[in-house]
């Protein structure tokens, strides 16, 4: 688009690519097509008919990139809590370029910067999030789909005091996936009222519903009662311990 402050019935603009005129007349804009590979220098001139006077310009098109964004992106969150998300852009890995970020949830804009990131709050239930990267050089943009889920433990308890495996899906398990998300978790020990251990695992995160797992035992659940638990963590976080109630 050449500068028409002062625009003149009399003046004719001629638009070169390549050394061959592509368009000319009154009109000083020249519209790039969709799908056109006429990337390089265009030549603008603008005669004056009625003087004589002209003046030229090179107006550089450069082919923009698209940014490619990594498909597949999930974040847990807690149910009472937030979670900051992001996206990579796996063709400018270095961020060599300036990008734009719109976040969308059910077709609402919630937040629009360059920032890169959004915090996905505790009023915020889970669900698809759409964010919308634009270049802000090429204006080229791309969208995907980031999924916000929450734990297994959905109000992130740090020490559930009971479990009632009897199959019927609900809080049958002791469940600390938002610890071993959060804090690493390297290993959980379960004992009875005797101090015998009966279950332990590293790496834990819903293993254990109420199996005996102690040496030479069958896996049978153990009877109704209370337990113990310790949780070590590789995070440095001081290991957990507490009771948990066993019930059918």
């Amino acid at each position: 688009n050449v500068d028409a402050s002062a625009l003149s019935p009399d003046v004719v603009y001629y638009w070169t690519y390549e050394n061959v005129d592509i368009q000319f007349g009154t009109d000083n804009t020249f519209v790039f097509e969709e799908g056109s590979d006429q990337f390089g220098d265009y030549l603008v001139t603008a005669f004056n008919e009625l003087t004589g006077c002209f003046a030229s310009t090179i107006i550089t098109v450069s082919e923009g990139t698209l940014p490619e964004l990594e498909d597949g992106t999930s974040f847990n969150k807690c149910a009472n809590g937030e979670v900051e998300l992001t996206i990579n852009i796996t063709n400018d890995i270095d961020m060599m370029e300036a990008y734009s970020y719109a976040w969308y949830i059910n077709n609402e804009l919630m937040a629009e910067d360059t920032s890169g990131s959004f915090i996905h709050g505790e009023d915020l239930p889970e669900g698809p999030v759409v964010v919308v990267v634009t270049n802000l050089t090429s204006l080229c943009a791309a969208e995907t789909v980031v999924d916000v889920n929450y734990y297994q433990n959905q109000n992130c308890v740090d020490m559930p005091q009971g479990i009632s495996p009897n199959g019927d899906g609900y809080n049958d398990c002791l469940i600390l996936d938002h610890l071993e998300d959060q804090e690493d978790i390297v290993k959980a020990e379960i004992y009875n009222r005797y101090g015998v251990k009966v279950f332990e695992l590293n790496d834990y995160v819903d293993h254990w519903c109420g199996q005996d797992a102690s040496g030479g035992s069958s896996g049978e659940l153990l009877p109704v009662g209370t337990y113990f638990y310790v949780i070590q963590y590789a995070s440095g976080r001081e290991p957990t311990i507490s009771w948990i109630y066993l019930n059918y």
